[in-house]
Formats: C-alpha cells, sequence, structure tokens
C-alpha cells in the first residue's frame, strides 16, 4: 500500500472514530438531559382520614415522602426547609421515610439535611405513603387545617436540582391564603418500592 493511500486510509479512520465518539458524546447527554427532567409517577389522593398525619389546629400539614437511598432526596429536603423558612409556625411538615424499619436505618448525609422540627416516621412498607398518593420519592400533600388536600406534587425543579420551582411557589401561595389553580406539579426522583415489592425482596 502506497504511503499517500495508507494515509488516507487512516485519516477516514480517525474521522469515523471521532464522529462515532461526538454522536456517543451527545446521545449520553441527551439521556441525562431527559433523565434529570423525567418526572415520576403520581396518583390521586383519595384517603386522609385514615391516616396520622392529621389537621394540626390552625396549621398547615406538609406530608412529604421520600426513599432513603435516592439521590434525589437532599434536594427534596433542601426545598422542604426552604419552606419550614417562608411558613414559619403556619405549617407543620411530616416526613415518611420509606423502606426504613426504623428513624435508625436512616443514613447520616439525610439525617444532616433534615429541616428544624420536621416529624419524621419510618414507612417500612410504604403503606402511609401510599395514603397520601405517593409513588415517587419527593411526593408532596399539603393539607389545610380542615384536612382538605390543597396540593399534590413535587417541590423540586429537576431530578436532584433544589432551587425556586412551580412546587414551592404553589405551597407558599397556598399557607399564605393565596387562590392557587390545579396544576402540574411533577415529582422528580426515584420510584418508592411498594409493600409487594418489600415482600418478594425481604
Amino acid at each position: 500500500m502506497s504511503p499517500e493511500r495508507d494515509s488516507f486510509t487512516t485519516g477516514c479512520w480517525l474521522f469515523g472514530m471521532s464522529a462515532v465518539w461526538g454522536i456517543s458524546l451527545v446521545a449520553g447527554i441527551c439521556l441525562l438531559a431527559d433523565y434529570a427532567t423525567k418526572p415520576g409517577p403520581q396518583r390521586e389522593l383519595r384517603d386522609f382520614s385514615s391516616s396520622q398525619s392529621g389537621p394540626d389546629g390552625d396549621r398547615f400539614a406538609l406530608v412529604v415522602a421520600i426513599h432513603p437511598h435516592c439521590p434525589c432526596s437532599e434536594a427534596t429536603l433542601i426545598e422542604l426547609d426552604a419552606i419550614r423558612q417562608n411558613c414559619g409556625d403556619r405549617i407543620r411538615l411530616h416526613l415518611l421515610v420509606v423502606g426504613a424499619d426504623s428513624t435508625e436505618e436512616i443514613p447520616n448525609w439525610l439525617l444532616y439535611r433534615f429541616p428544624p422540627g420536621v416529624l419524621v416516621r419510618a414507612d417500612p412498607e410504604g403503606e402511609e405513603a401510599k395514603r397520601y398518593g405517593a409513588e415517587t420519592s419527593g411526593h408532596a400533600a399539603l393539607f389545610d387545617p380542615a384536612g382538605r388536600c390543597r396540593f399534590q406534587g413535587g417541590i423540586t425543579q429537576g431530578r436532584g436540582h433544589a432551587g425556586d420551582n412551580l412546587g414551592r411557589q404553589g405551597i407558599l401561595a397556598i399557607v399564605r391564603g393565596q387562590n392557587v389553580d390545579g396544576g402540574n406539579f411533577p415529582v422528580f426522583g426515584c420510584r418508592l418500592p411498594t409493600s409487594s415489592l418489600f415482600k418478594a425482596n425481604p
């Protein structure tokens, strides 16, 4: 093979490899972006009266379900604390840790993010979270003092991304007495295990 042809072949091979690498890189970035902005499932809240977290005098009750090993939980807790700081005594925070047999099983890195005054309960098989319509870690449900559900959805702007978002804005507006029309507040997090999954994987 002549030097010219060998050089041409090498150039074509390098070009082809560069093209494959570039396409793979773009595809990877697109997949990551899709994952970060793809919400988890939700379902309609049906039952509140049988739950342990009932109306709290003249305060709102915000119930949030998280999985202790979901990397997105940290962002949810950051937003939960932001809501606490803005609402003060007008709201009581309830946190359900799904999949933990006791609060002692909650990882230290997650405990560090718990807002002051939050009521934490372990929810080993997710039964309590299910009562609130939670199927995805980070699901929040807000109840007014009369026990009526006023908000359902997520309180982060993406998977693992804290910052101003429509969910937080909606909750703050409701607690401050403003009218908020029903909207879509996607939940960004890992799928919460169901009781059947816990039984199948003890």
